[in-house]
């Protein structure tokens, strides 16, 4: 028998009970049970009050086996030659499960895909609690509204229907769902019909599946438990290890920098090291959608310095300004304009807050280097501290921007080297609501990020101002 025991074992439905009579009237209870249990627990059921036994024929085999590979920690011949992720795909399963042991033997492919072998986009969703499971509206759409803007552009790379080229997998049933009807939603007012015939499926639904371009939903937002996501390692094993071509992360990626030793914090590492930001999904904003459209688009990298400089040059006595950049750059802080801009506000009694990563932020040390903190200090900004930030946020009195783009890190003289990214500027009441849930979450995050006898009135107070009528702040 050949197989892999970190793939997802069978779901047991029949209680321990039912197992030690089958053994029974089988003949084999002596090899795996005795007076006290289980001989050997990995090949039955749990006992009563044990959750952690799960029933797998491949281990049945292993220990009846009596062929093994060399220095194997469990019976049975190892199969170490991998041939259908690329590298850095198949390598984050192999710090996952496999101890190092895969080789991967992939050969690259002719033509570079339309997407890396890893990609991200961050966005934040809300997760809502269904019963024992969740969803994550927000999310869903975004992946679906993502999809159905590429879905050309891989079939005329891929040459084949689009349902045979992505797939996306959730880690929840609800989540599943609303996937699928987002999908149908979005693809209304395109051509191609093979959109809603994606298959879009749980990780159990989808093992032993493949497709060039996996789209994994995480679902969790920054509040909720991913106790289920990091328990199993073998769950995201099987989700990364579907991808041929691409695998994609698109949810609120704060939750794969909690624990860096956790599966979460493994896969959050490779990504966020080796792969690639994404800067065509949208959903990265605190607005709700239907508040969206009521908005001006910016994609162009002379849009948004354009829209950051005229909110500077704007900003009146005691009037203040909120950047959130996660990442800086030397190229980006010491952008002439922007240091005059932000000097001459402050000189006209402005507050100019600059939100970014914590120098302690994990992964991120080029983020938050000491040249660029400083750069920005000497101009006069007041510089705030998240550990965990990945949302790109401009917002004044007058109005919120909130999409991809990373506002002091681009650089200004080479703008044809940029990445894709969009904001939405939403002004008028609409905006005031949106910046109010977005310093929310901004105070919260703060508050997190330092211990209490370091969180002073003037941080928290920074963003009231901003607020609508009668906030008060914390």
């Amino acid at each position: 028998m050949v197989g892999d025991v970190f793939q997802i074992e069978p779901v047991v439905t029949s209680s321990y009970a039912t197992d030690t009579g089958n053994a029974r009237k089988a003949g084999v209870q002596e090899y795996f049970w005795d007076d006290d249990g289980p001989v050997d627990p990995r090949v039955v059921t749990a006992a009563p009050g044990n959750n952690n036994i799960m029933g797998s024929v491949m281990r049945v085999a292993q220990t009846g086996t009596s062929h093994s590979s060399p220095d194997s920690p469990v019976p049975g011949i190892f199969l170490t030659e991998h041939r259908r992720c690329r590298r850095d795909i198949i390598e984050i399963c192999n710090e996952l499960v496999y101890n190092g042991r895969l080789k991967p033997v992939t050969a690259e492919p002719d033509r570079e895909p339309p997407l890396p072998p890893l990609a991200w986009a961050n966005v934040n969703g809300t997760s809502e609690r269904l019963g024992r499971s969740q969803r994550n509206p927000r999310e869903a759409e975004a992946i679906a509204r993502w999809i159905v803007s590429k879905a050309d552009e891989w079939k005329d790379f891929y040459d084949k229907p689009v349902n045979e080229i992505v797939a996306v997998i959730a880690p929840y049933g609800p989540q599943r769902d609303a996937i699928r009807r987002a999908l149908r939603k979005f693809s209304t007012a395109h051509t191609d019909k093979n959109i809603s015939k994606i298959k879009v499926g749980t990780v159990n639904a989808m093992q032993g599946a493949e497709r060039d371009i996996i789209i994994f939903s995480p679902t969790c937002d920054r509040k909720a438990s991913t106790g289920f996501l990091d328990g199993k390692r073998s769950l995201l094993n099987v989700a990364i290890s579907r991808a041929v071509h691409s695998f994609v992360v698109i949810g609120t990626m704060e939750i794969f920098e909690r624990n860096p030793a956790s599966a979460l914090g493994i896969l959050g590492r490779a990504l966020f090291s080796k792969g690639y930001e994404l800067g065509d999904v949208t959903g990265n904003w605190a607005a709700d959608t239907s508040l969206i459209l009521r908005g001006k688009r910016l994609s162009s990298v002379s849009e948004h310095h354009a829209q950051l400089d005229k909110a500077l040059a704007d900003l009146k006595d005691g009037e203040e300004i909120v950047i959130v950049s996660p990442f800086l750059s030397l190229s980006g802080v010491n952008a002439p304009e922007l240091q005059d801009s932000i000097r001459e506000a402050v000189g006209r009694g402005a507050v100019v807050n600059i939100v970014t990563r914590a120098p302690n932020a994990p992964g991120y040390s080029n983020g938050t280097s000491p040249a660029c903190r400083k750069a920005l200090e000497e101009t006069g900004a007041r510089l705030h501290d998240i550990k965990l930030l990945h949302s790109k946020t401009l917002m004044t009195q007058s109005f919120i921007a909130e999409g991809s783009f990373n506002w002091l890190s681009v650089m200004r003289d080479k703008p044809e080297g940029a990445n894709l990214d969009t904001s939405w500027v939403l002004t008028g009441e609409d905006a005031h609501k949106a910046a109010r849930e977005a310093i929310d979450e901004l105070n919260l995050l703060l508050k997190e990020s330092k211990p209490p006898s370091e969180i002073g009135h003037g941080i928290m107070a920074a963003f009231v101002s901003l607020t609508c009528p009668g906030f008060t702040g914390e």
